[in-house]
């Protein structure tokens, strides 16, 4: 995992009640996830390994770890209390289709098995005892299988409609450890999750004909050679039928695609056999670097979309001029999973956007999605605690982007 400096430094000057600089420190959590798609349940099966540094000062004698499919099992969960104070959806998974859970879990440590156990109060909080302290600077190696039931896509982040599945919120993840103690707050869908930065080397198997989004870097030549043939085809299109959503049966072959990604706090991917792709290289002002930015539609928008690359590249040149380079190397903005009314949902280097019905929408939630890389996924702030700081940022930065832009229209 490589540390980024000036993004440290930002959250010591920024957070409210900063600590000092000789307290602060990061726990390194690096990822290598294998998992499998079965899109006819509905369900997706993966073994994790994590490497685990203790940065802290102390020994630690066990780690918390958030389990966020488990927040969709149950009408006793955080999540759907939240859900029927909020919208009034009450029983939302009390019917099994709609409801999500992991299991099959099997934590060890450097290869021997550990005891682990729920929280009292949330299922998606469990919690391991190691069985020898973790010392100050060393390293374990985490592993456990797991399996997720994906629930449909009703509320909140992870789920699927039909064949169409955003992943999100779904694998096991350390809890943040820092000079506060733990973070164990279970989840909610207000505020974003809170976790450790660190790596991943992901591995998706799914049928053959589906085609995925995710941050990073693509390194499977054959799906690199795929996605150009299909952004080819999407360029040479003359129209795209709206009306046009019907699902392609699945391929009966079977494909491993993998992603990697450094210095990030989160990994969500989504799939589909009905996507359009175009892509475009972006350089940073004032640097010698060059951004891959990817766009991944429907028929449902593509109208909408064809243009959304110079939103994207006007929107990663404008912020970084304004709040320091984009650091990641990529950048991909999703369309919504058709049929749900879900809003935007923007995680590092990748962003999801709700169903626009102008083009100005979409450039907005596009732009918005953006200016979370900045102030969630680099900056990482804490929403359950300082939710004002990332909201208020990414909005202040999308009304500057939509000023700058527009001021002669004055459409603010």
């Amino acid at each position: 995992m490589k540390i980024i400096p000036w993004i440290a430094a930002t959250i010591l000057i920024l957070t409210p009640g900063f600590l000092n600089a000789q307290d602060y420190f990061q726990q390194g959590v690096d990822y290598t996830i294998q998992v499998k798609l079965d899109d006819q349940i509905h369900f997706l099966r993966g073994i994790e390994e994590i490497e685990y540094t203790n940065n802290a000062p102390e020994t630690l004698a066990e780690i918390y770890f958030h389990l966020p499919p488990n927040a969709y099992k149950n009408n006793q969960t955080y999540l759907a209390e939240e859900q029927f104070q909020q919208e009034g959806k009450h029983y939302l998974f009390s019917v099994y289709s709609q409801s999500g859970f992991i299991d099959s879990l099997n934590f060890t440590v450097e290869n021997k098995e550990v005891k682990w156990d729920y929280h009292k109060k949330h299922i998606d909080i469990c919690r391991l005892t190691l069985n020898e302290p973790l010392k100050a600077g060393e390293t374990i190696t985490i592993k456990t299988p797991f399996r997720v039931k994906i629930p449909l896509a009703v509320t909140s982040r992870l789920g699927h409609v039909d064949q169409s599945y955003k992943i999100s919120q779904w694998f096991p993840r350390p809890a943040v450890y820092n000079a506060e103690g733990w973070h164990v707050n279970p989840y909610r869908d207000l505020g974003k999750s809170y976790s450790e930065y660190g790596s991943f080397d992901v591995s998706i198997t799914l049928p053959e004909n589906y085609i995925v989004a995710a941050p990073g870097k693509l390194t499977t030549k054959s799906e690199k050679k795929r996605l150009k043939q299909i952004e080819k085809q999407t360029k040479q299109k003359l129209g795209f039928n709206a009306d046009d959503m019907e699902i392609p049966e699945s391929s009966k072959e079977l494909k491993t695609i993998r992603y990697t990604i450094d210095s990030i706090t989160d990994f969500v991917w989504f799939a589909d056999k009905r996507y359009h792709v175009l892509s475009n290289e972006v350089s940073l002002p004032n640097s010698q670097k060059t951004i891959t930015t990817r766009m991944f539609f429907t028929n449902e928008q593509a109208d909408l979309w064809k243009n959304a690359n110079e939103y994207i590249k006007q929107g990663i040149q404008d912020y970084s001029k304004w709040f320091g380079n984009y650091t990641y190397n990529s950048f991909t903005a999703v369309t919504g999973v058709p049929g749900t009314d879900s809003d935007n949902e923007s995680y590092p280097a990748i962003t999801c956007t709700k169903f626009s019905e102008k083009k100005q929408q979409l450039e907005k939630s596009i732009v918005q999605g953006l200016c979370y890389s900045w102030f969630s996924g680099m900056l990482n702030f804490n929403y359950k605690s300082h939710p004002f700081l990332p909201e208020g940022l990414a909005k202040f930065g999308e009304t500057r982007y939509l000023r700058n832009k527009y001021e002669k229209e004055n459409r603010l």
